[in-house]
């Protein structure tokens, strides 16, 4: 995806709590930042706060992750 505040390209992966690992940006399904990006298409516009931080990011690339 491409995080438009900080104008940079961004990967993550989204899996079960069991995988997650934030620091490389493996997260759990059940995180409210990856719970935003669920069920989101390429080219969707997603702009939502957590905590305080505001988010905005366009998705570019969706793939199944490879475990």
């Amino acid at each position: 995806m491409h995080n438009n505040i900080e104008d940079k390209d961004e990967t993550y992966t989204i899996l079960g709590p069991l995988e997650s690992n934030p620091a490389n940006n493996i997260l759990s399904y059940l995180t409210p930042f990856a719970a935003h990006l669920l069920n989101a298409k390429v080219g969707d516009h997603k702009d939502f706060e957590i905590n305080g931080h505001k988010n905005d990011v366009t998705i570019t690339s969706i793939t199944a992750a490879s475990i």
